[in-house]
């Protein structure tokens, strides 16, 4: 009996990248058969969708060689020969440098909002600056360089202190800074530490300039 045997990349789509394609229509099995190498049994899992069996990409590379796989900046990545791939962050980053500003909602006065700016990032960190201006509050904070943790994900830690309470130790705490670049968008996650509090907020690289303001520097 002729089996389908389908390589994920040869049926042009990889098993787990189209899996909503799948879901609800069919139903995945293990591989029940026994896999062969050049006539040598080997350990490979398979999965049996609609009389077709499937591989993982990553499996097929381990076991029969010849390619590696790779995963960076939401694309997978297959190189052969000895191909290595630039991953630099810089090179994919550099659209995302610039000061952003996002005014409070239903606050009128534009100048009590959240600012950041991305002065600059390079292979493993990023240099920014982070304000929240508040009506009737003032907060000022500090960060070091954000250092990259994955291939959109950096962090930093910093601190916050309340204005006109410098002398009080309770005004100052803890912050830990989470950037996330994904797409037209900049998110910060603030998180004060000792107030167990956070602030999250999405910038625009397209809209939330700060040019797009009348504000003060």
């Amino acid at each position: 009996m002729k089996k389908n045997i389908i390589i994920s990349f040869i049926a042009g789509a990889i098993l787990f990248g189209t899996a909503g394609v799948f879901a609800g229509q069919y139903v995945a099995t293990e591989n029940p058969f026994l896999i062969q190498l050049n006539g040598n049994s080997v350990n490979m899992q398979g999965y049996n969708i609609d009389g077709s069996t499937y591989f993982k990409l990553r499996d097929i590379a381990d076991v029969v060689g010849g390619f590696d796989v790779g995963f960076e900046n939401n694309t997978i990545q297959i190189a052969k020969n000895g191909y290595i791939y630039n991953n630099s962050f810089a090179g994919n980053f550099d659209n995302y440098i610039g000061r952003y500003y996002k005014p409070i909602p239903d606050d009128s006065r534009y100048w009590f909002g959240y600012e950041l700016d991305i002065n600059a990032i390079d292979d493993n960190t990023v240099a920014f600056e982070y304000q929240h201006p508040k009506p009737g509050q003032a907060l000022y904070y500090t960060a070091s360089p954000a250092t990259f943790v994955d291939d959109h994900i950096a962090i930093a830690t910093g601190t916050c202190t309340r204005g006109g309470e410098q002398d009080n130790p309770d005004a100052t705490t803890d912050v830990q800074y989470t950037l996330d670049f994904s797409g037209d968008t900049v998110s910060i996650r603030v998180y004060h530490i000792g107030w167990d509090s956070s602030v999250d907020t999405n910038f625009n690289i397209n809209t939330d300039l700060r040019s797009n303001y009348d504000l003060y520097d």
